[in-house]
């Protein structure tokens, strides 16, 4: 649940009088974790309620998803294109719970080919679900 700006400020605050994460969560009635994340962004400088960005399995090989998926006209199928990555290393959907299963359930949502900076094609990738499947979506 989003916390007001309010609530964020008093937590904030209650870390800057106590210096520990655990006593300030006591105070402003939160839990420590958002307690550390909040004064490690506001440190860093960053906005409080801003998303952190983790580095995914599949960044090494975007540039190369997105040259396979240009030379096709959109045409290649989410599933040769995971042969073609793990035949580069990928390591991404491996085990019993990954593969063919994974890579037919996970489509693309609204808004995802924007977030990565993809232009629309006949067939875009449009990321990743956090499991490591491509998600191609049908434009």
């Amino acid at each position: 649940m989003k916390k007001s700006d309010r609530e964020i400020m008093e937590i904030l605050e209650a870390f800057d009088a106590t210096g520990v994460a655990y006593s300030a969560a006591q105070l402003a009635g939160a839990d420590p974790k958002t307690v550390r994340r909040y004064a490690q962004a506001r440190d860093l400088g960053r906005p409080v309620t801003e998303p952190v960005l983790r580095p995914r399995l599949i960044d090494p090989f975007l540039d190369k998803v997105e040259e396979w998926v240009d030379r096709s006209g959109g045409k290649v199928r989410a599933d040769v294109v995971h042969e073609w990555l793990a035949a580069m290393g990928f390591t991404g959907m491996s085990g019993p719970r990954g593969g063919r299963r994974r890579r037919r359930r996970h489509g693309g949502g609204p808004g995802t080919a924007e977030r990565i900076g993809r232009r629309s094609l006949n067939l875009t990738m449009t990321g990743l679900c956090s499991c490591g499947a491509v998600r191609l979506l049908a434009v």
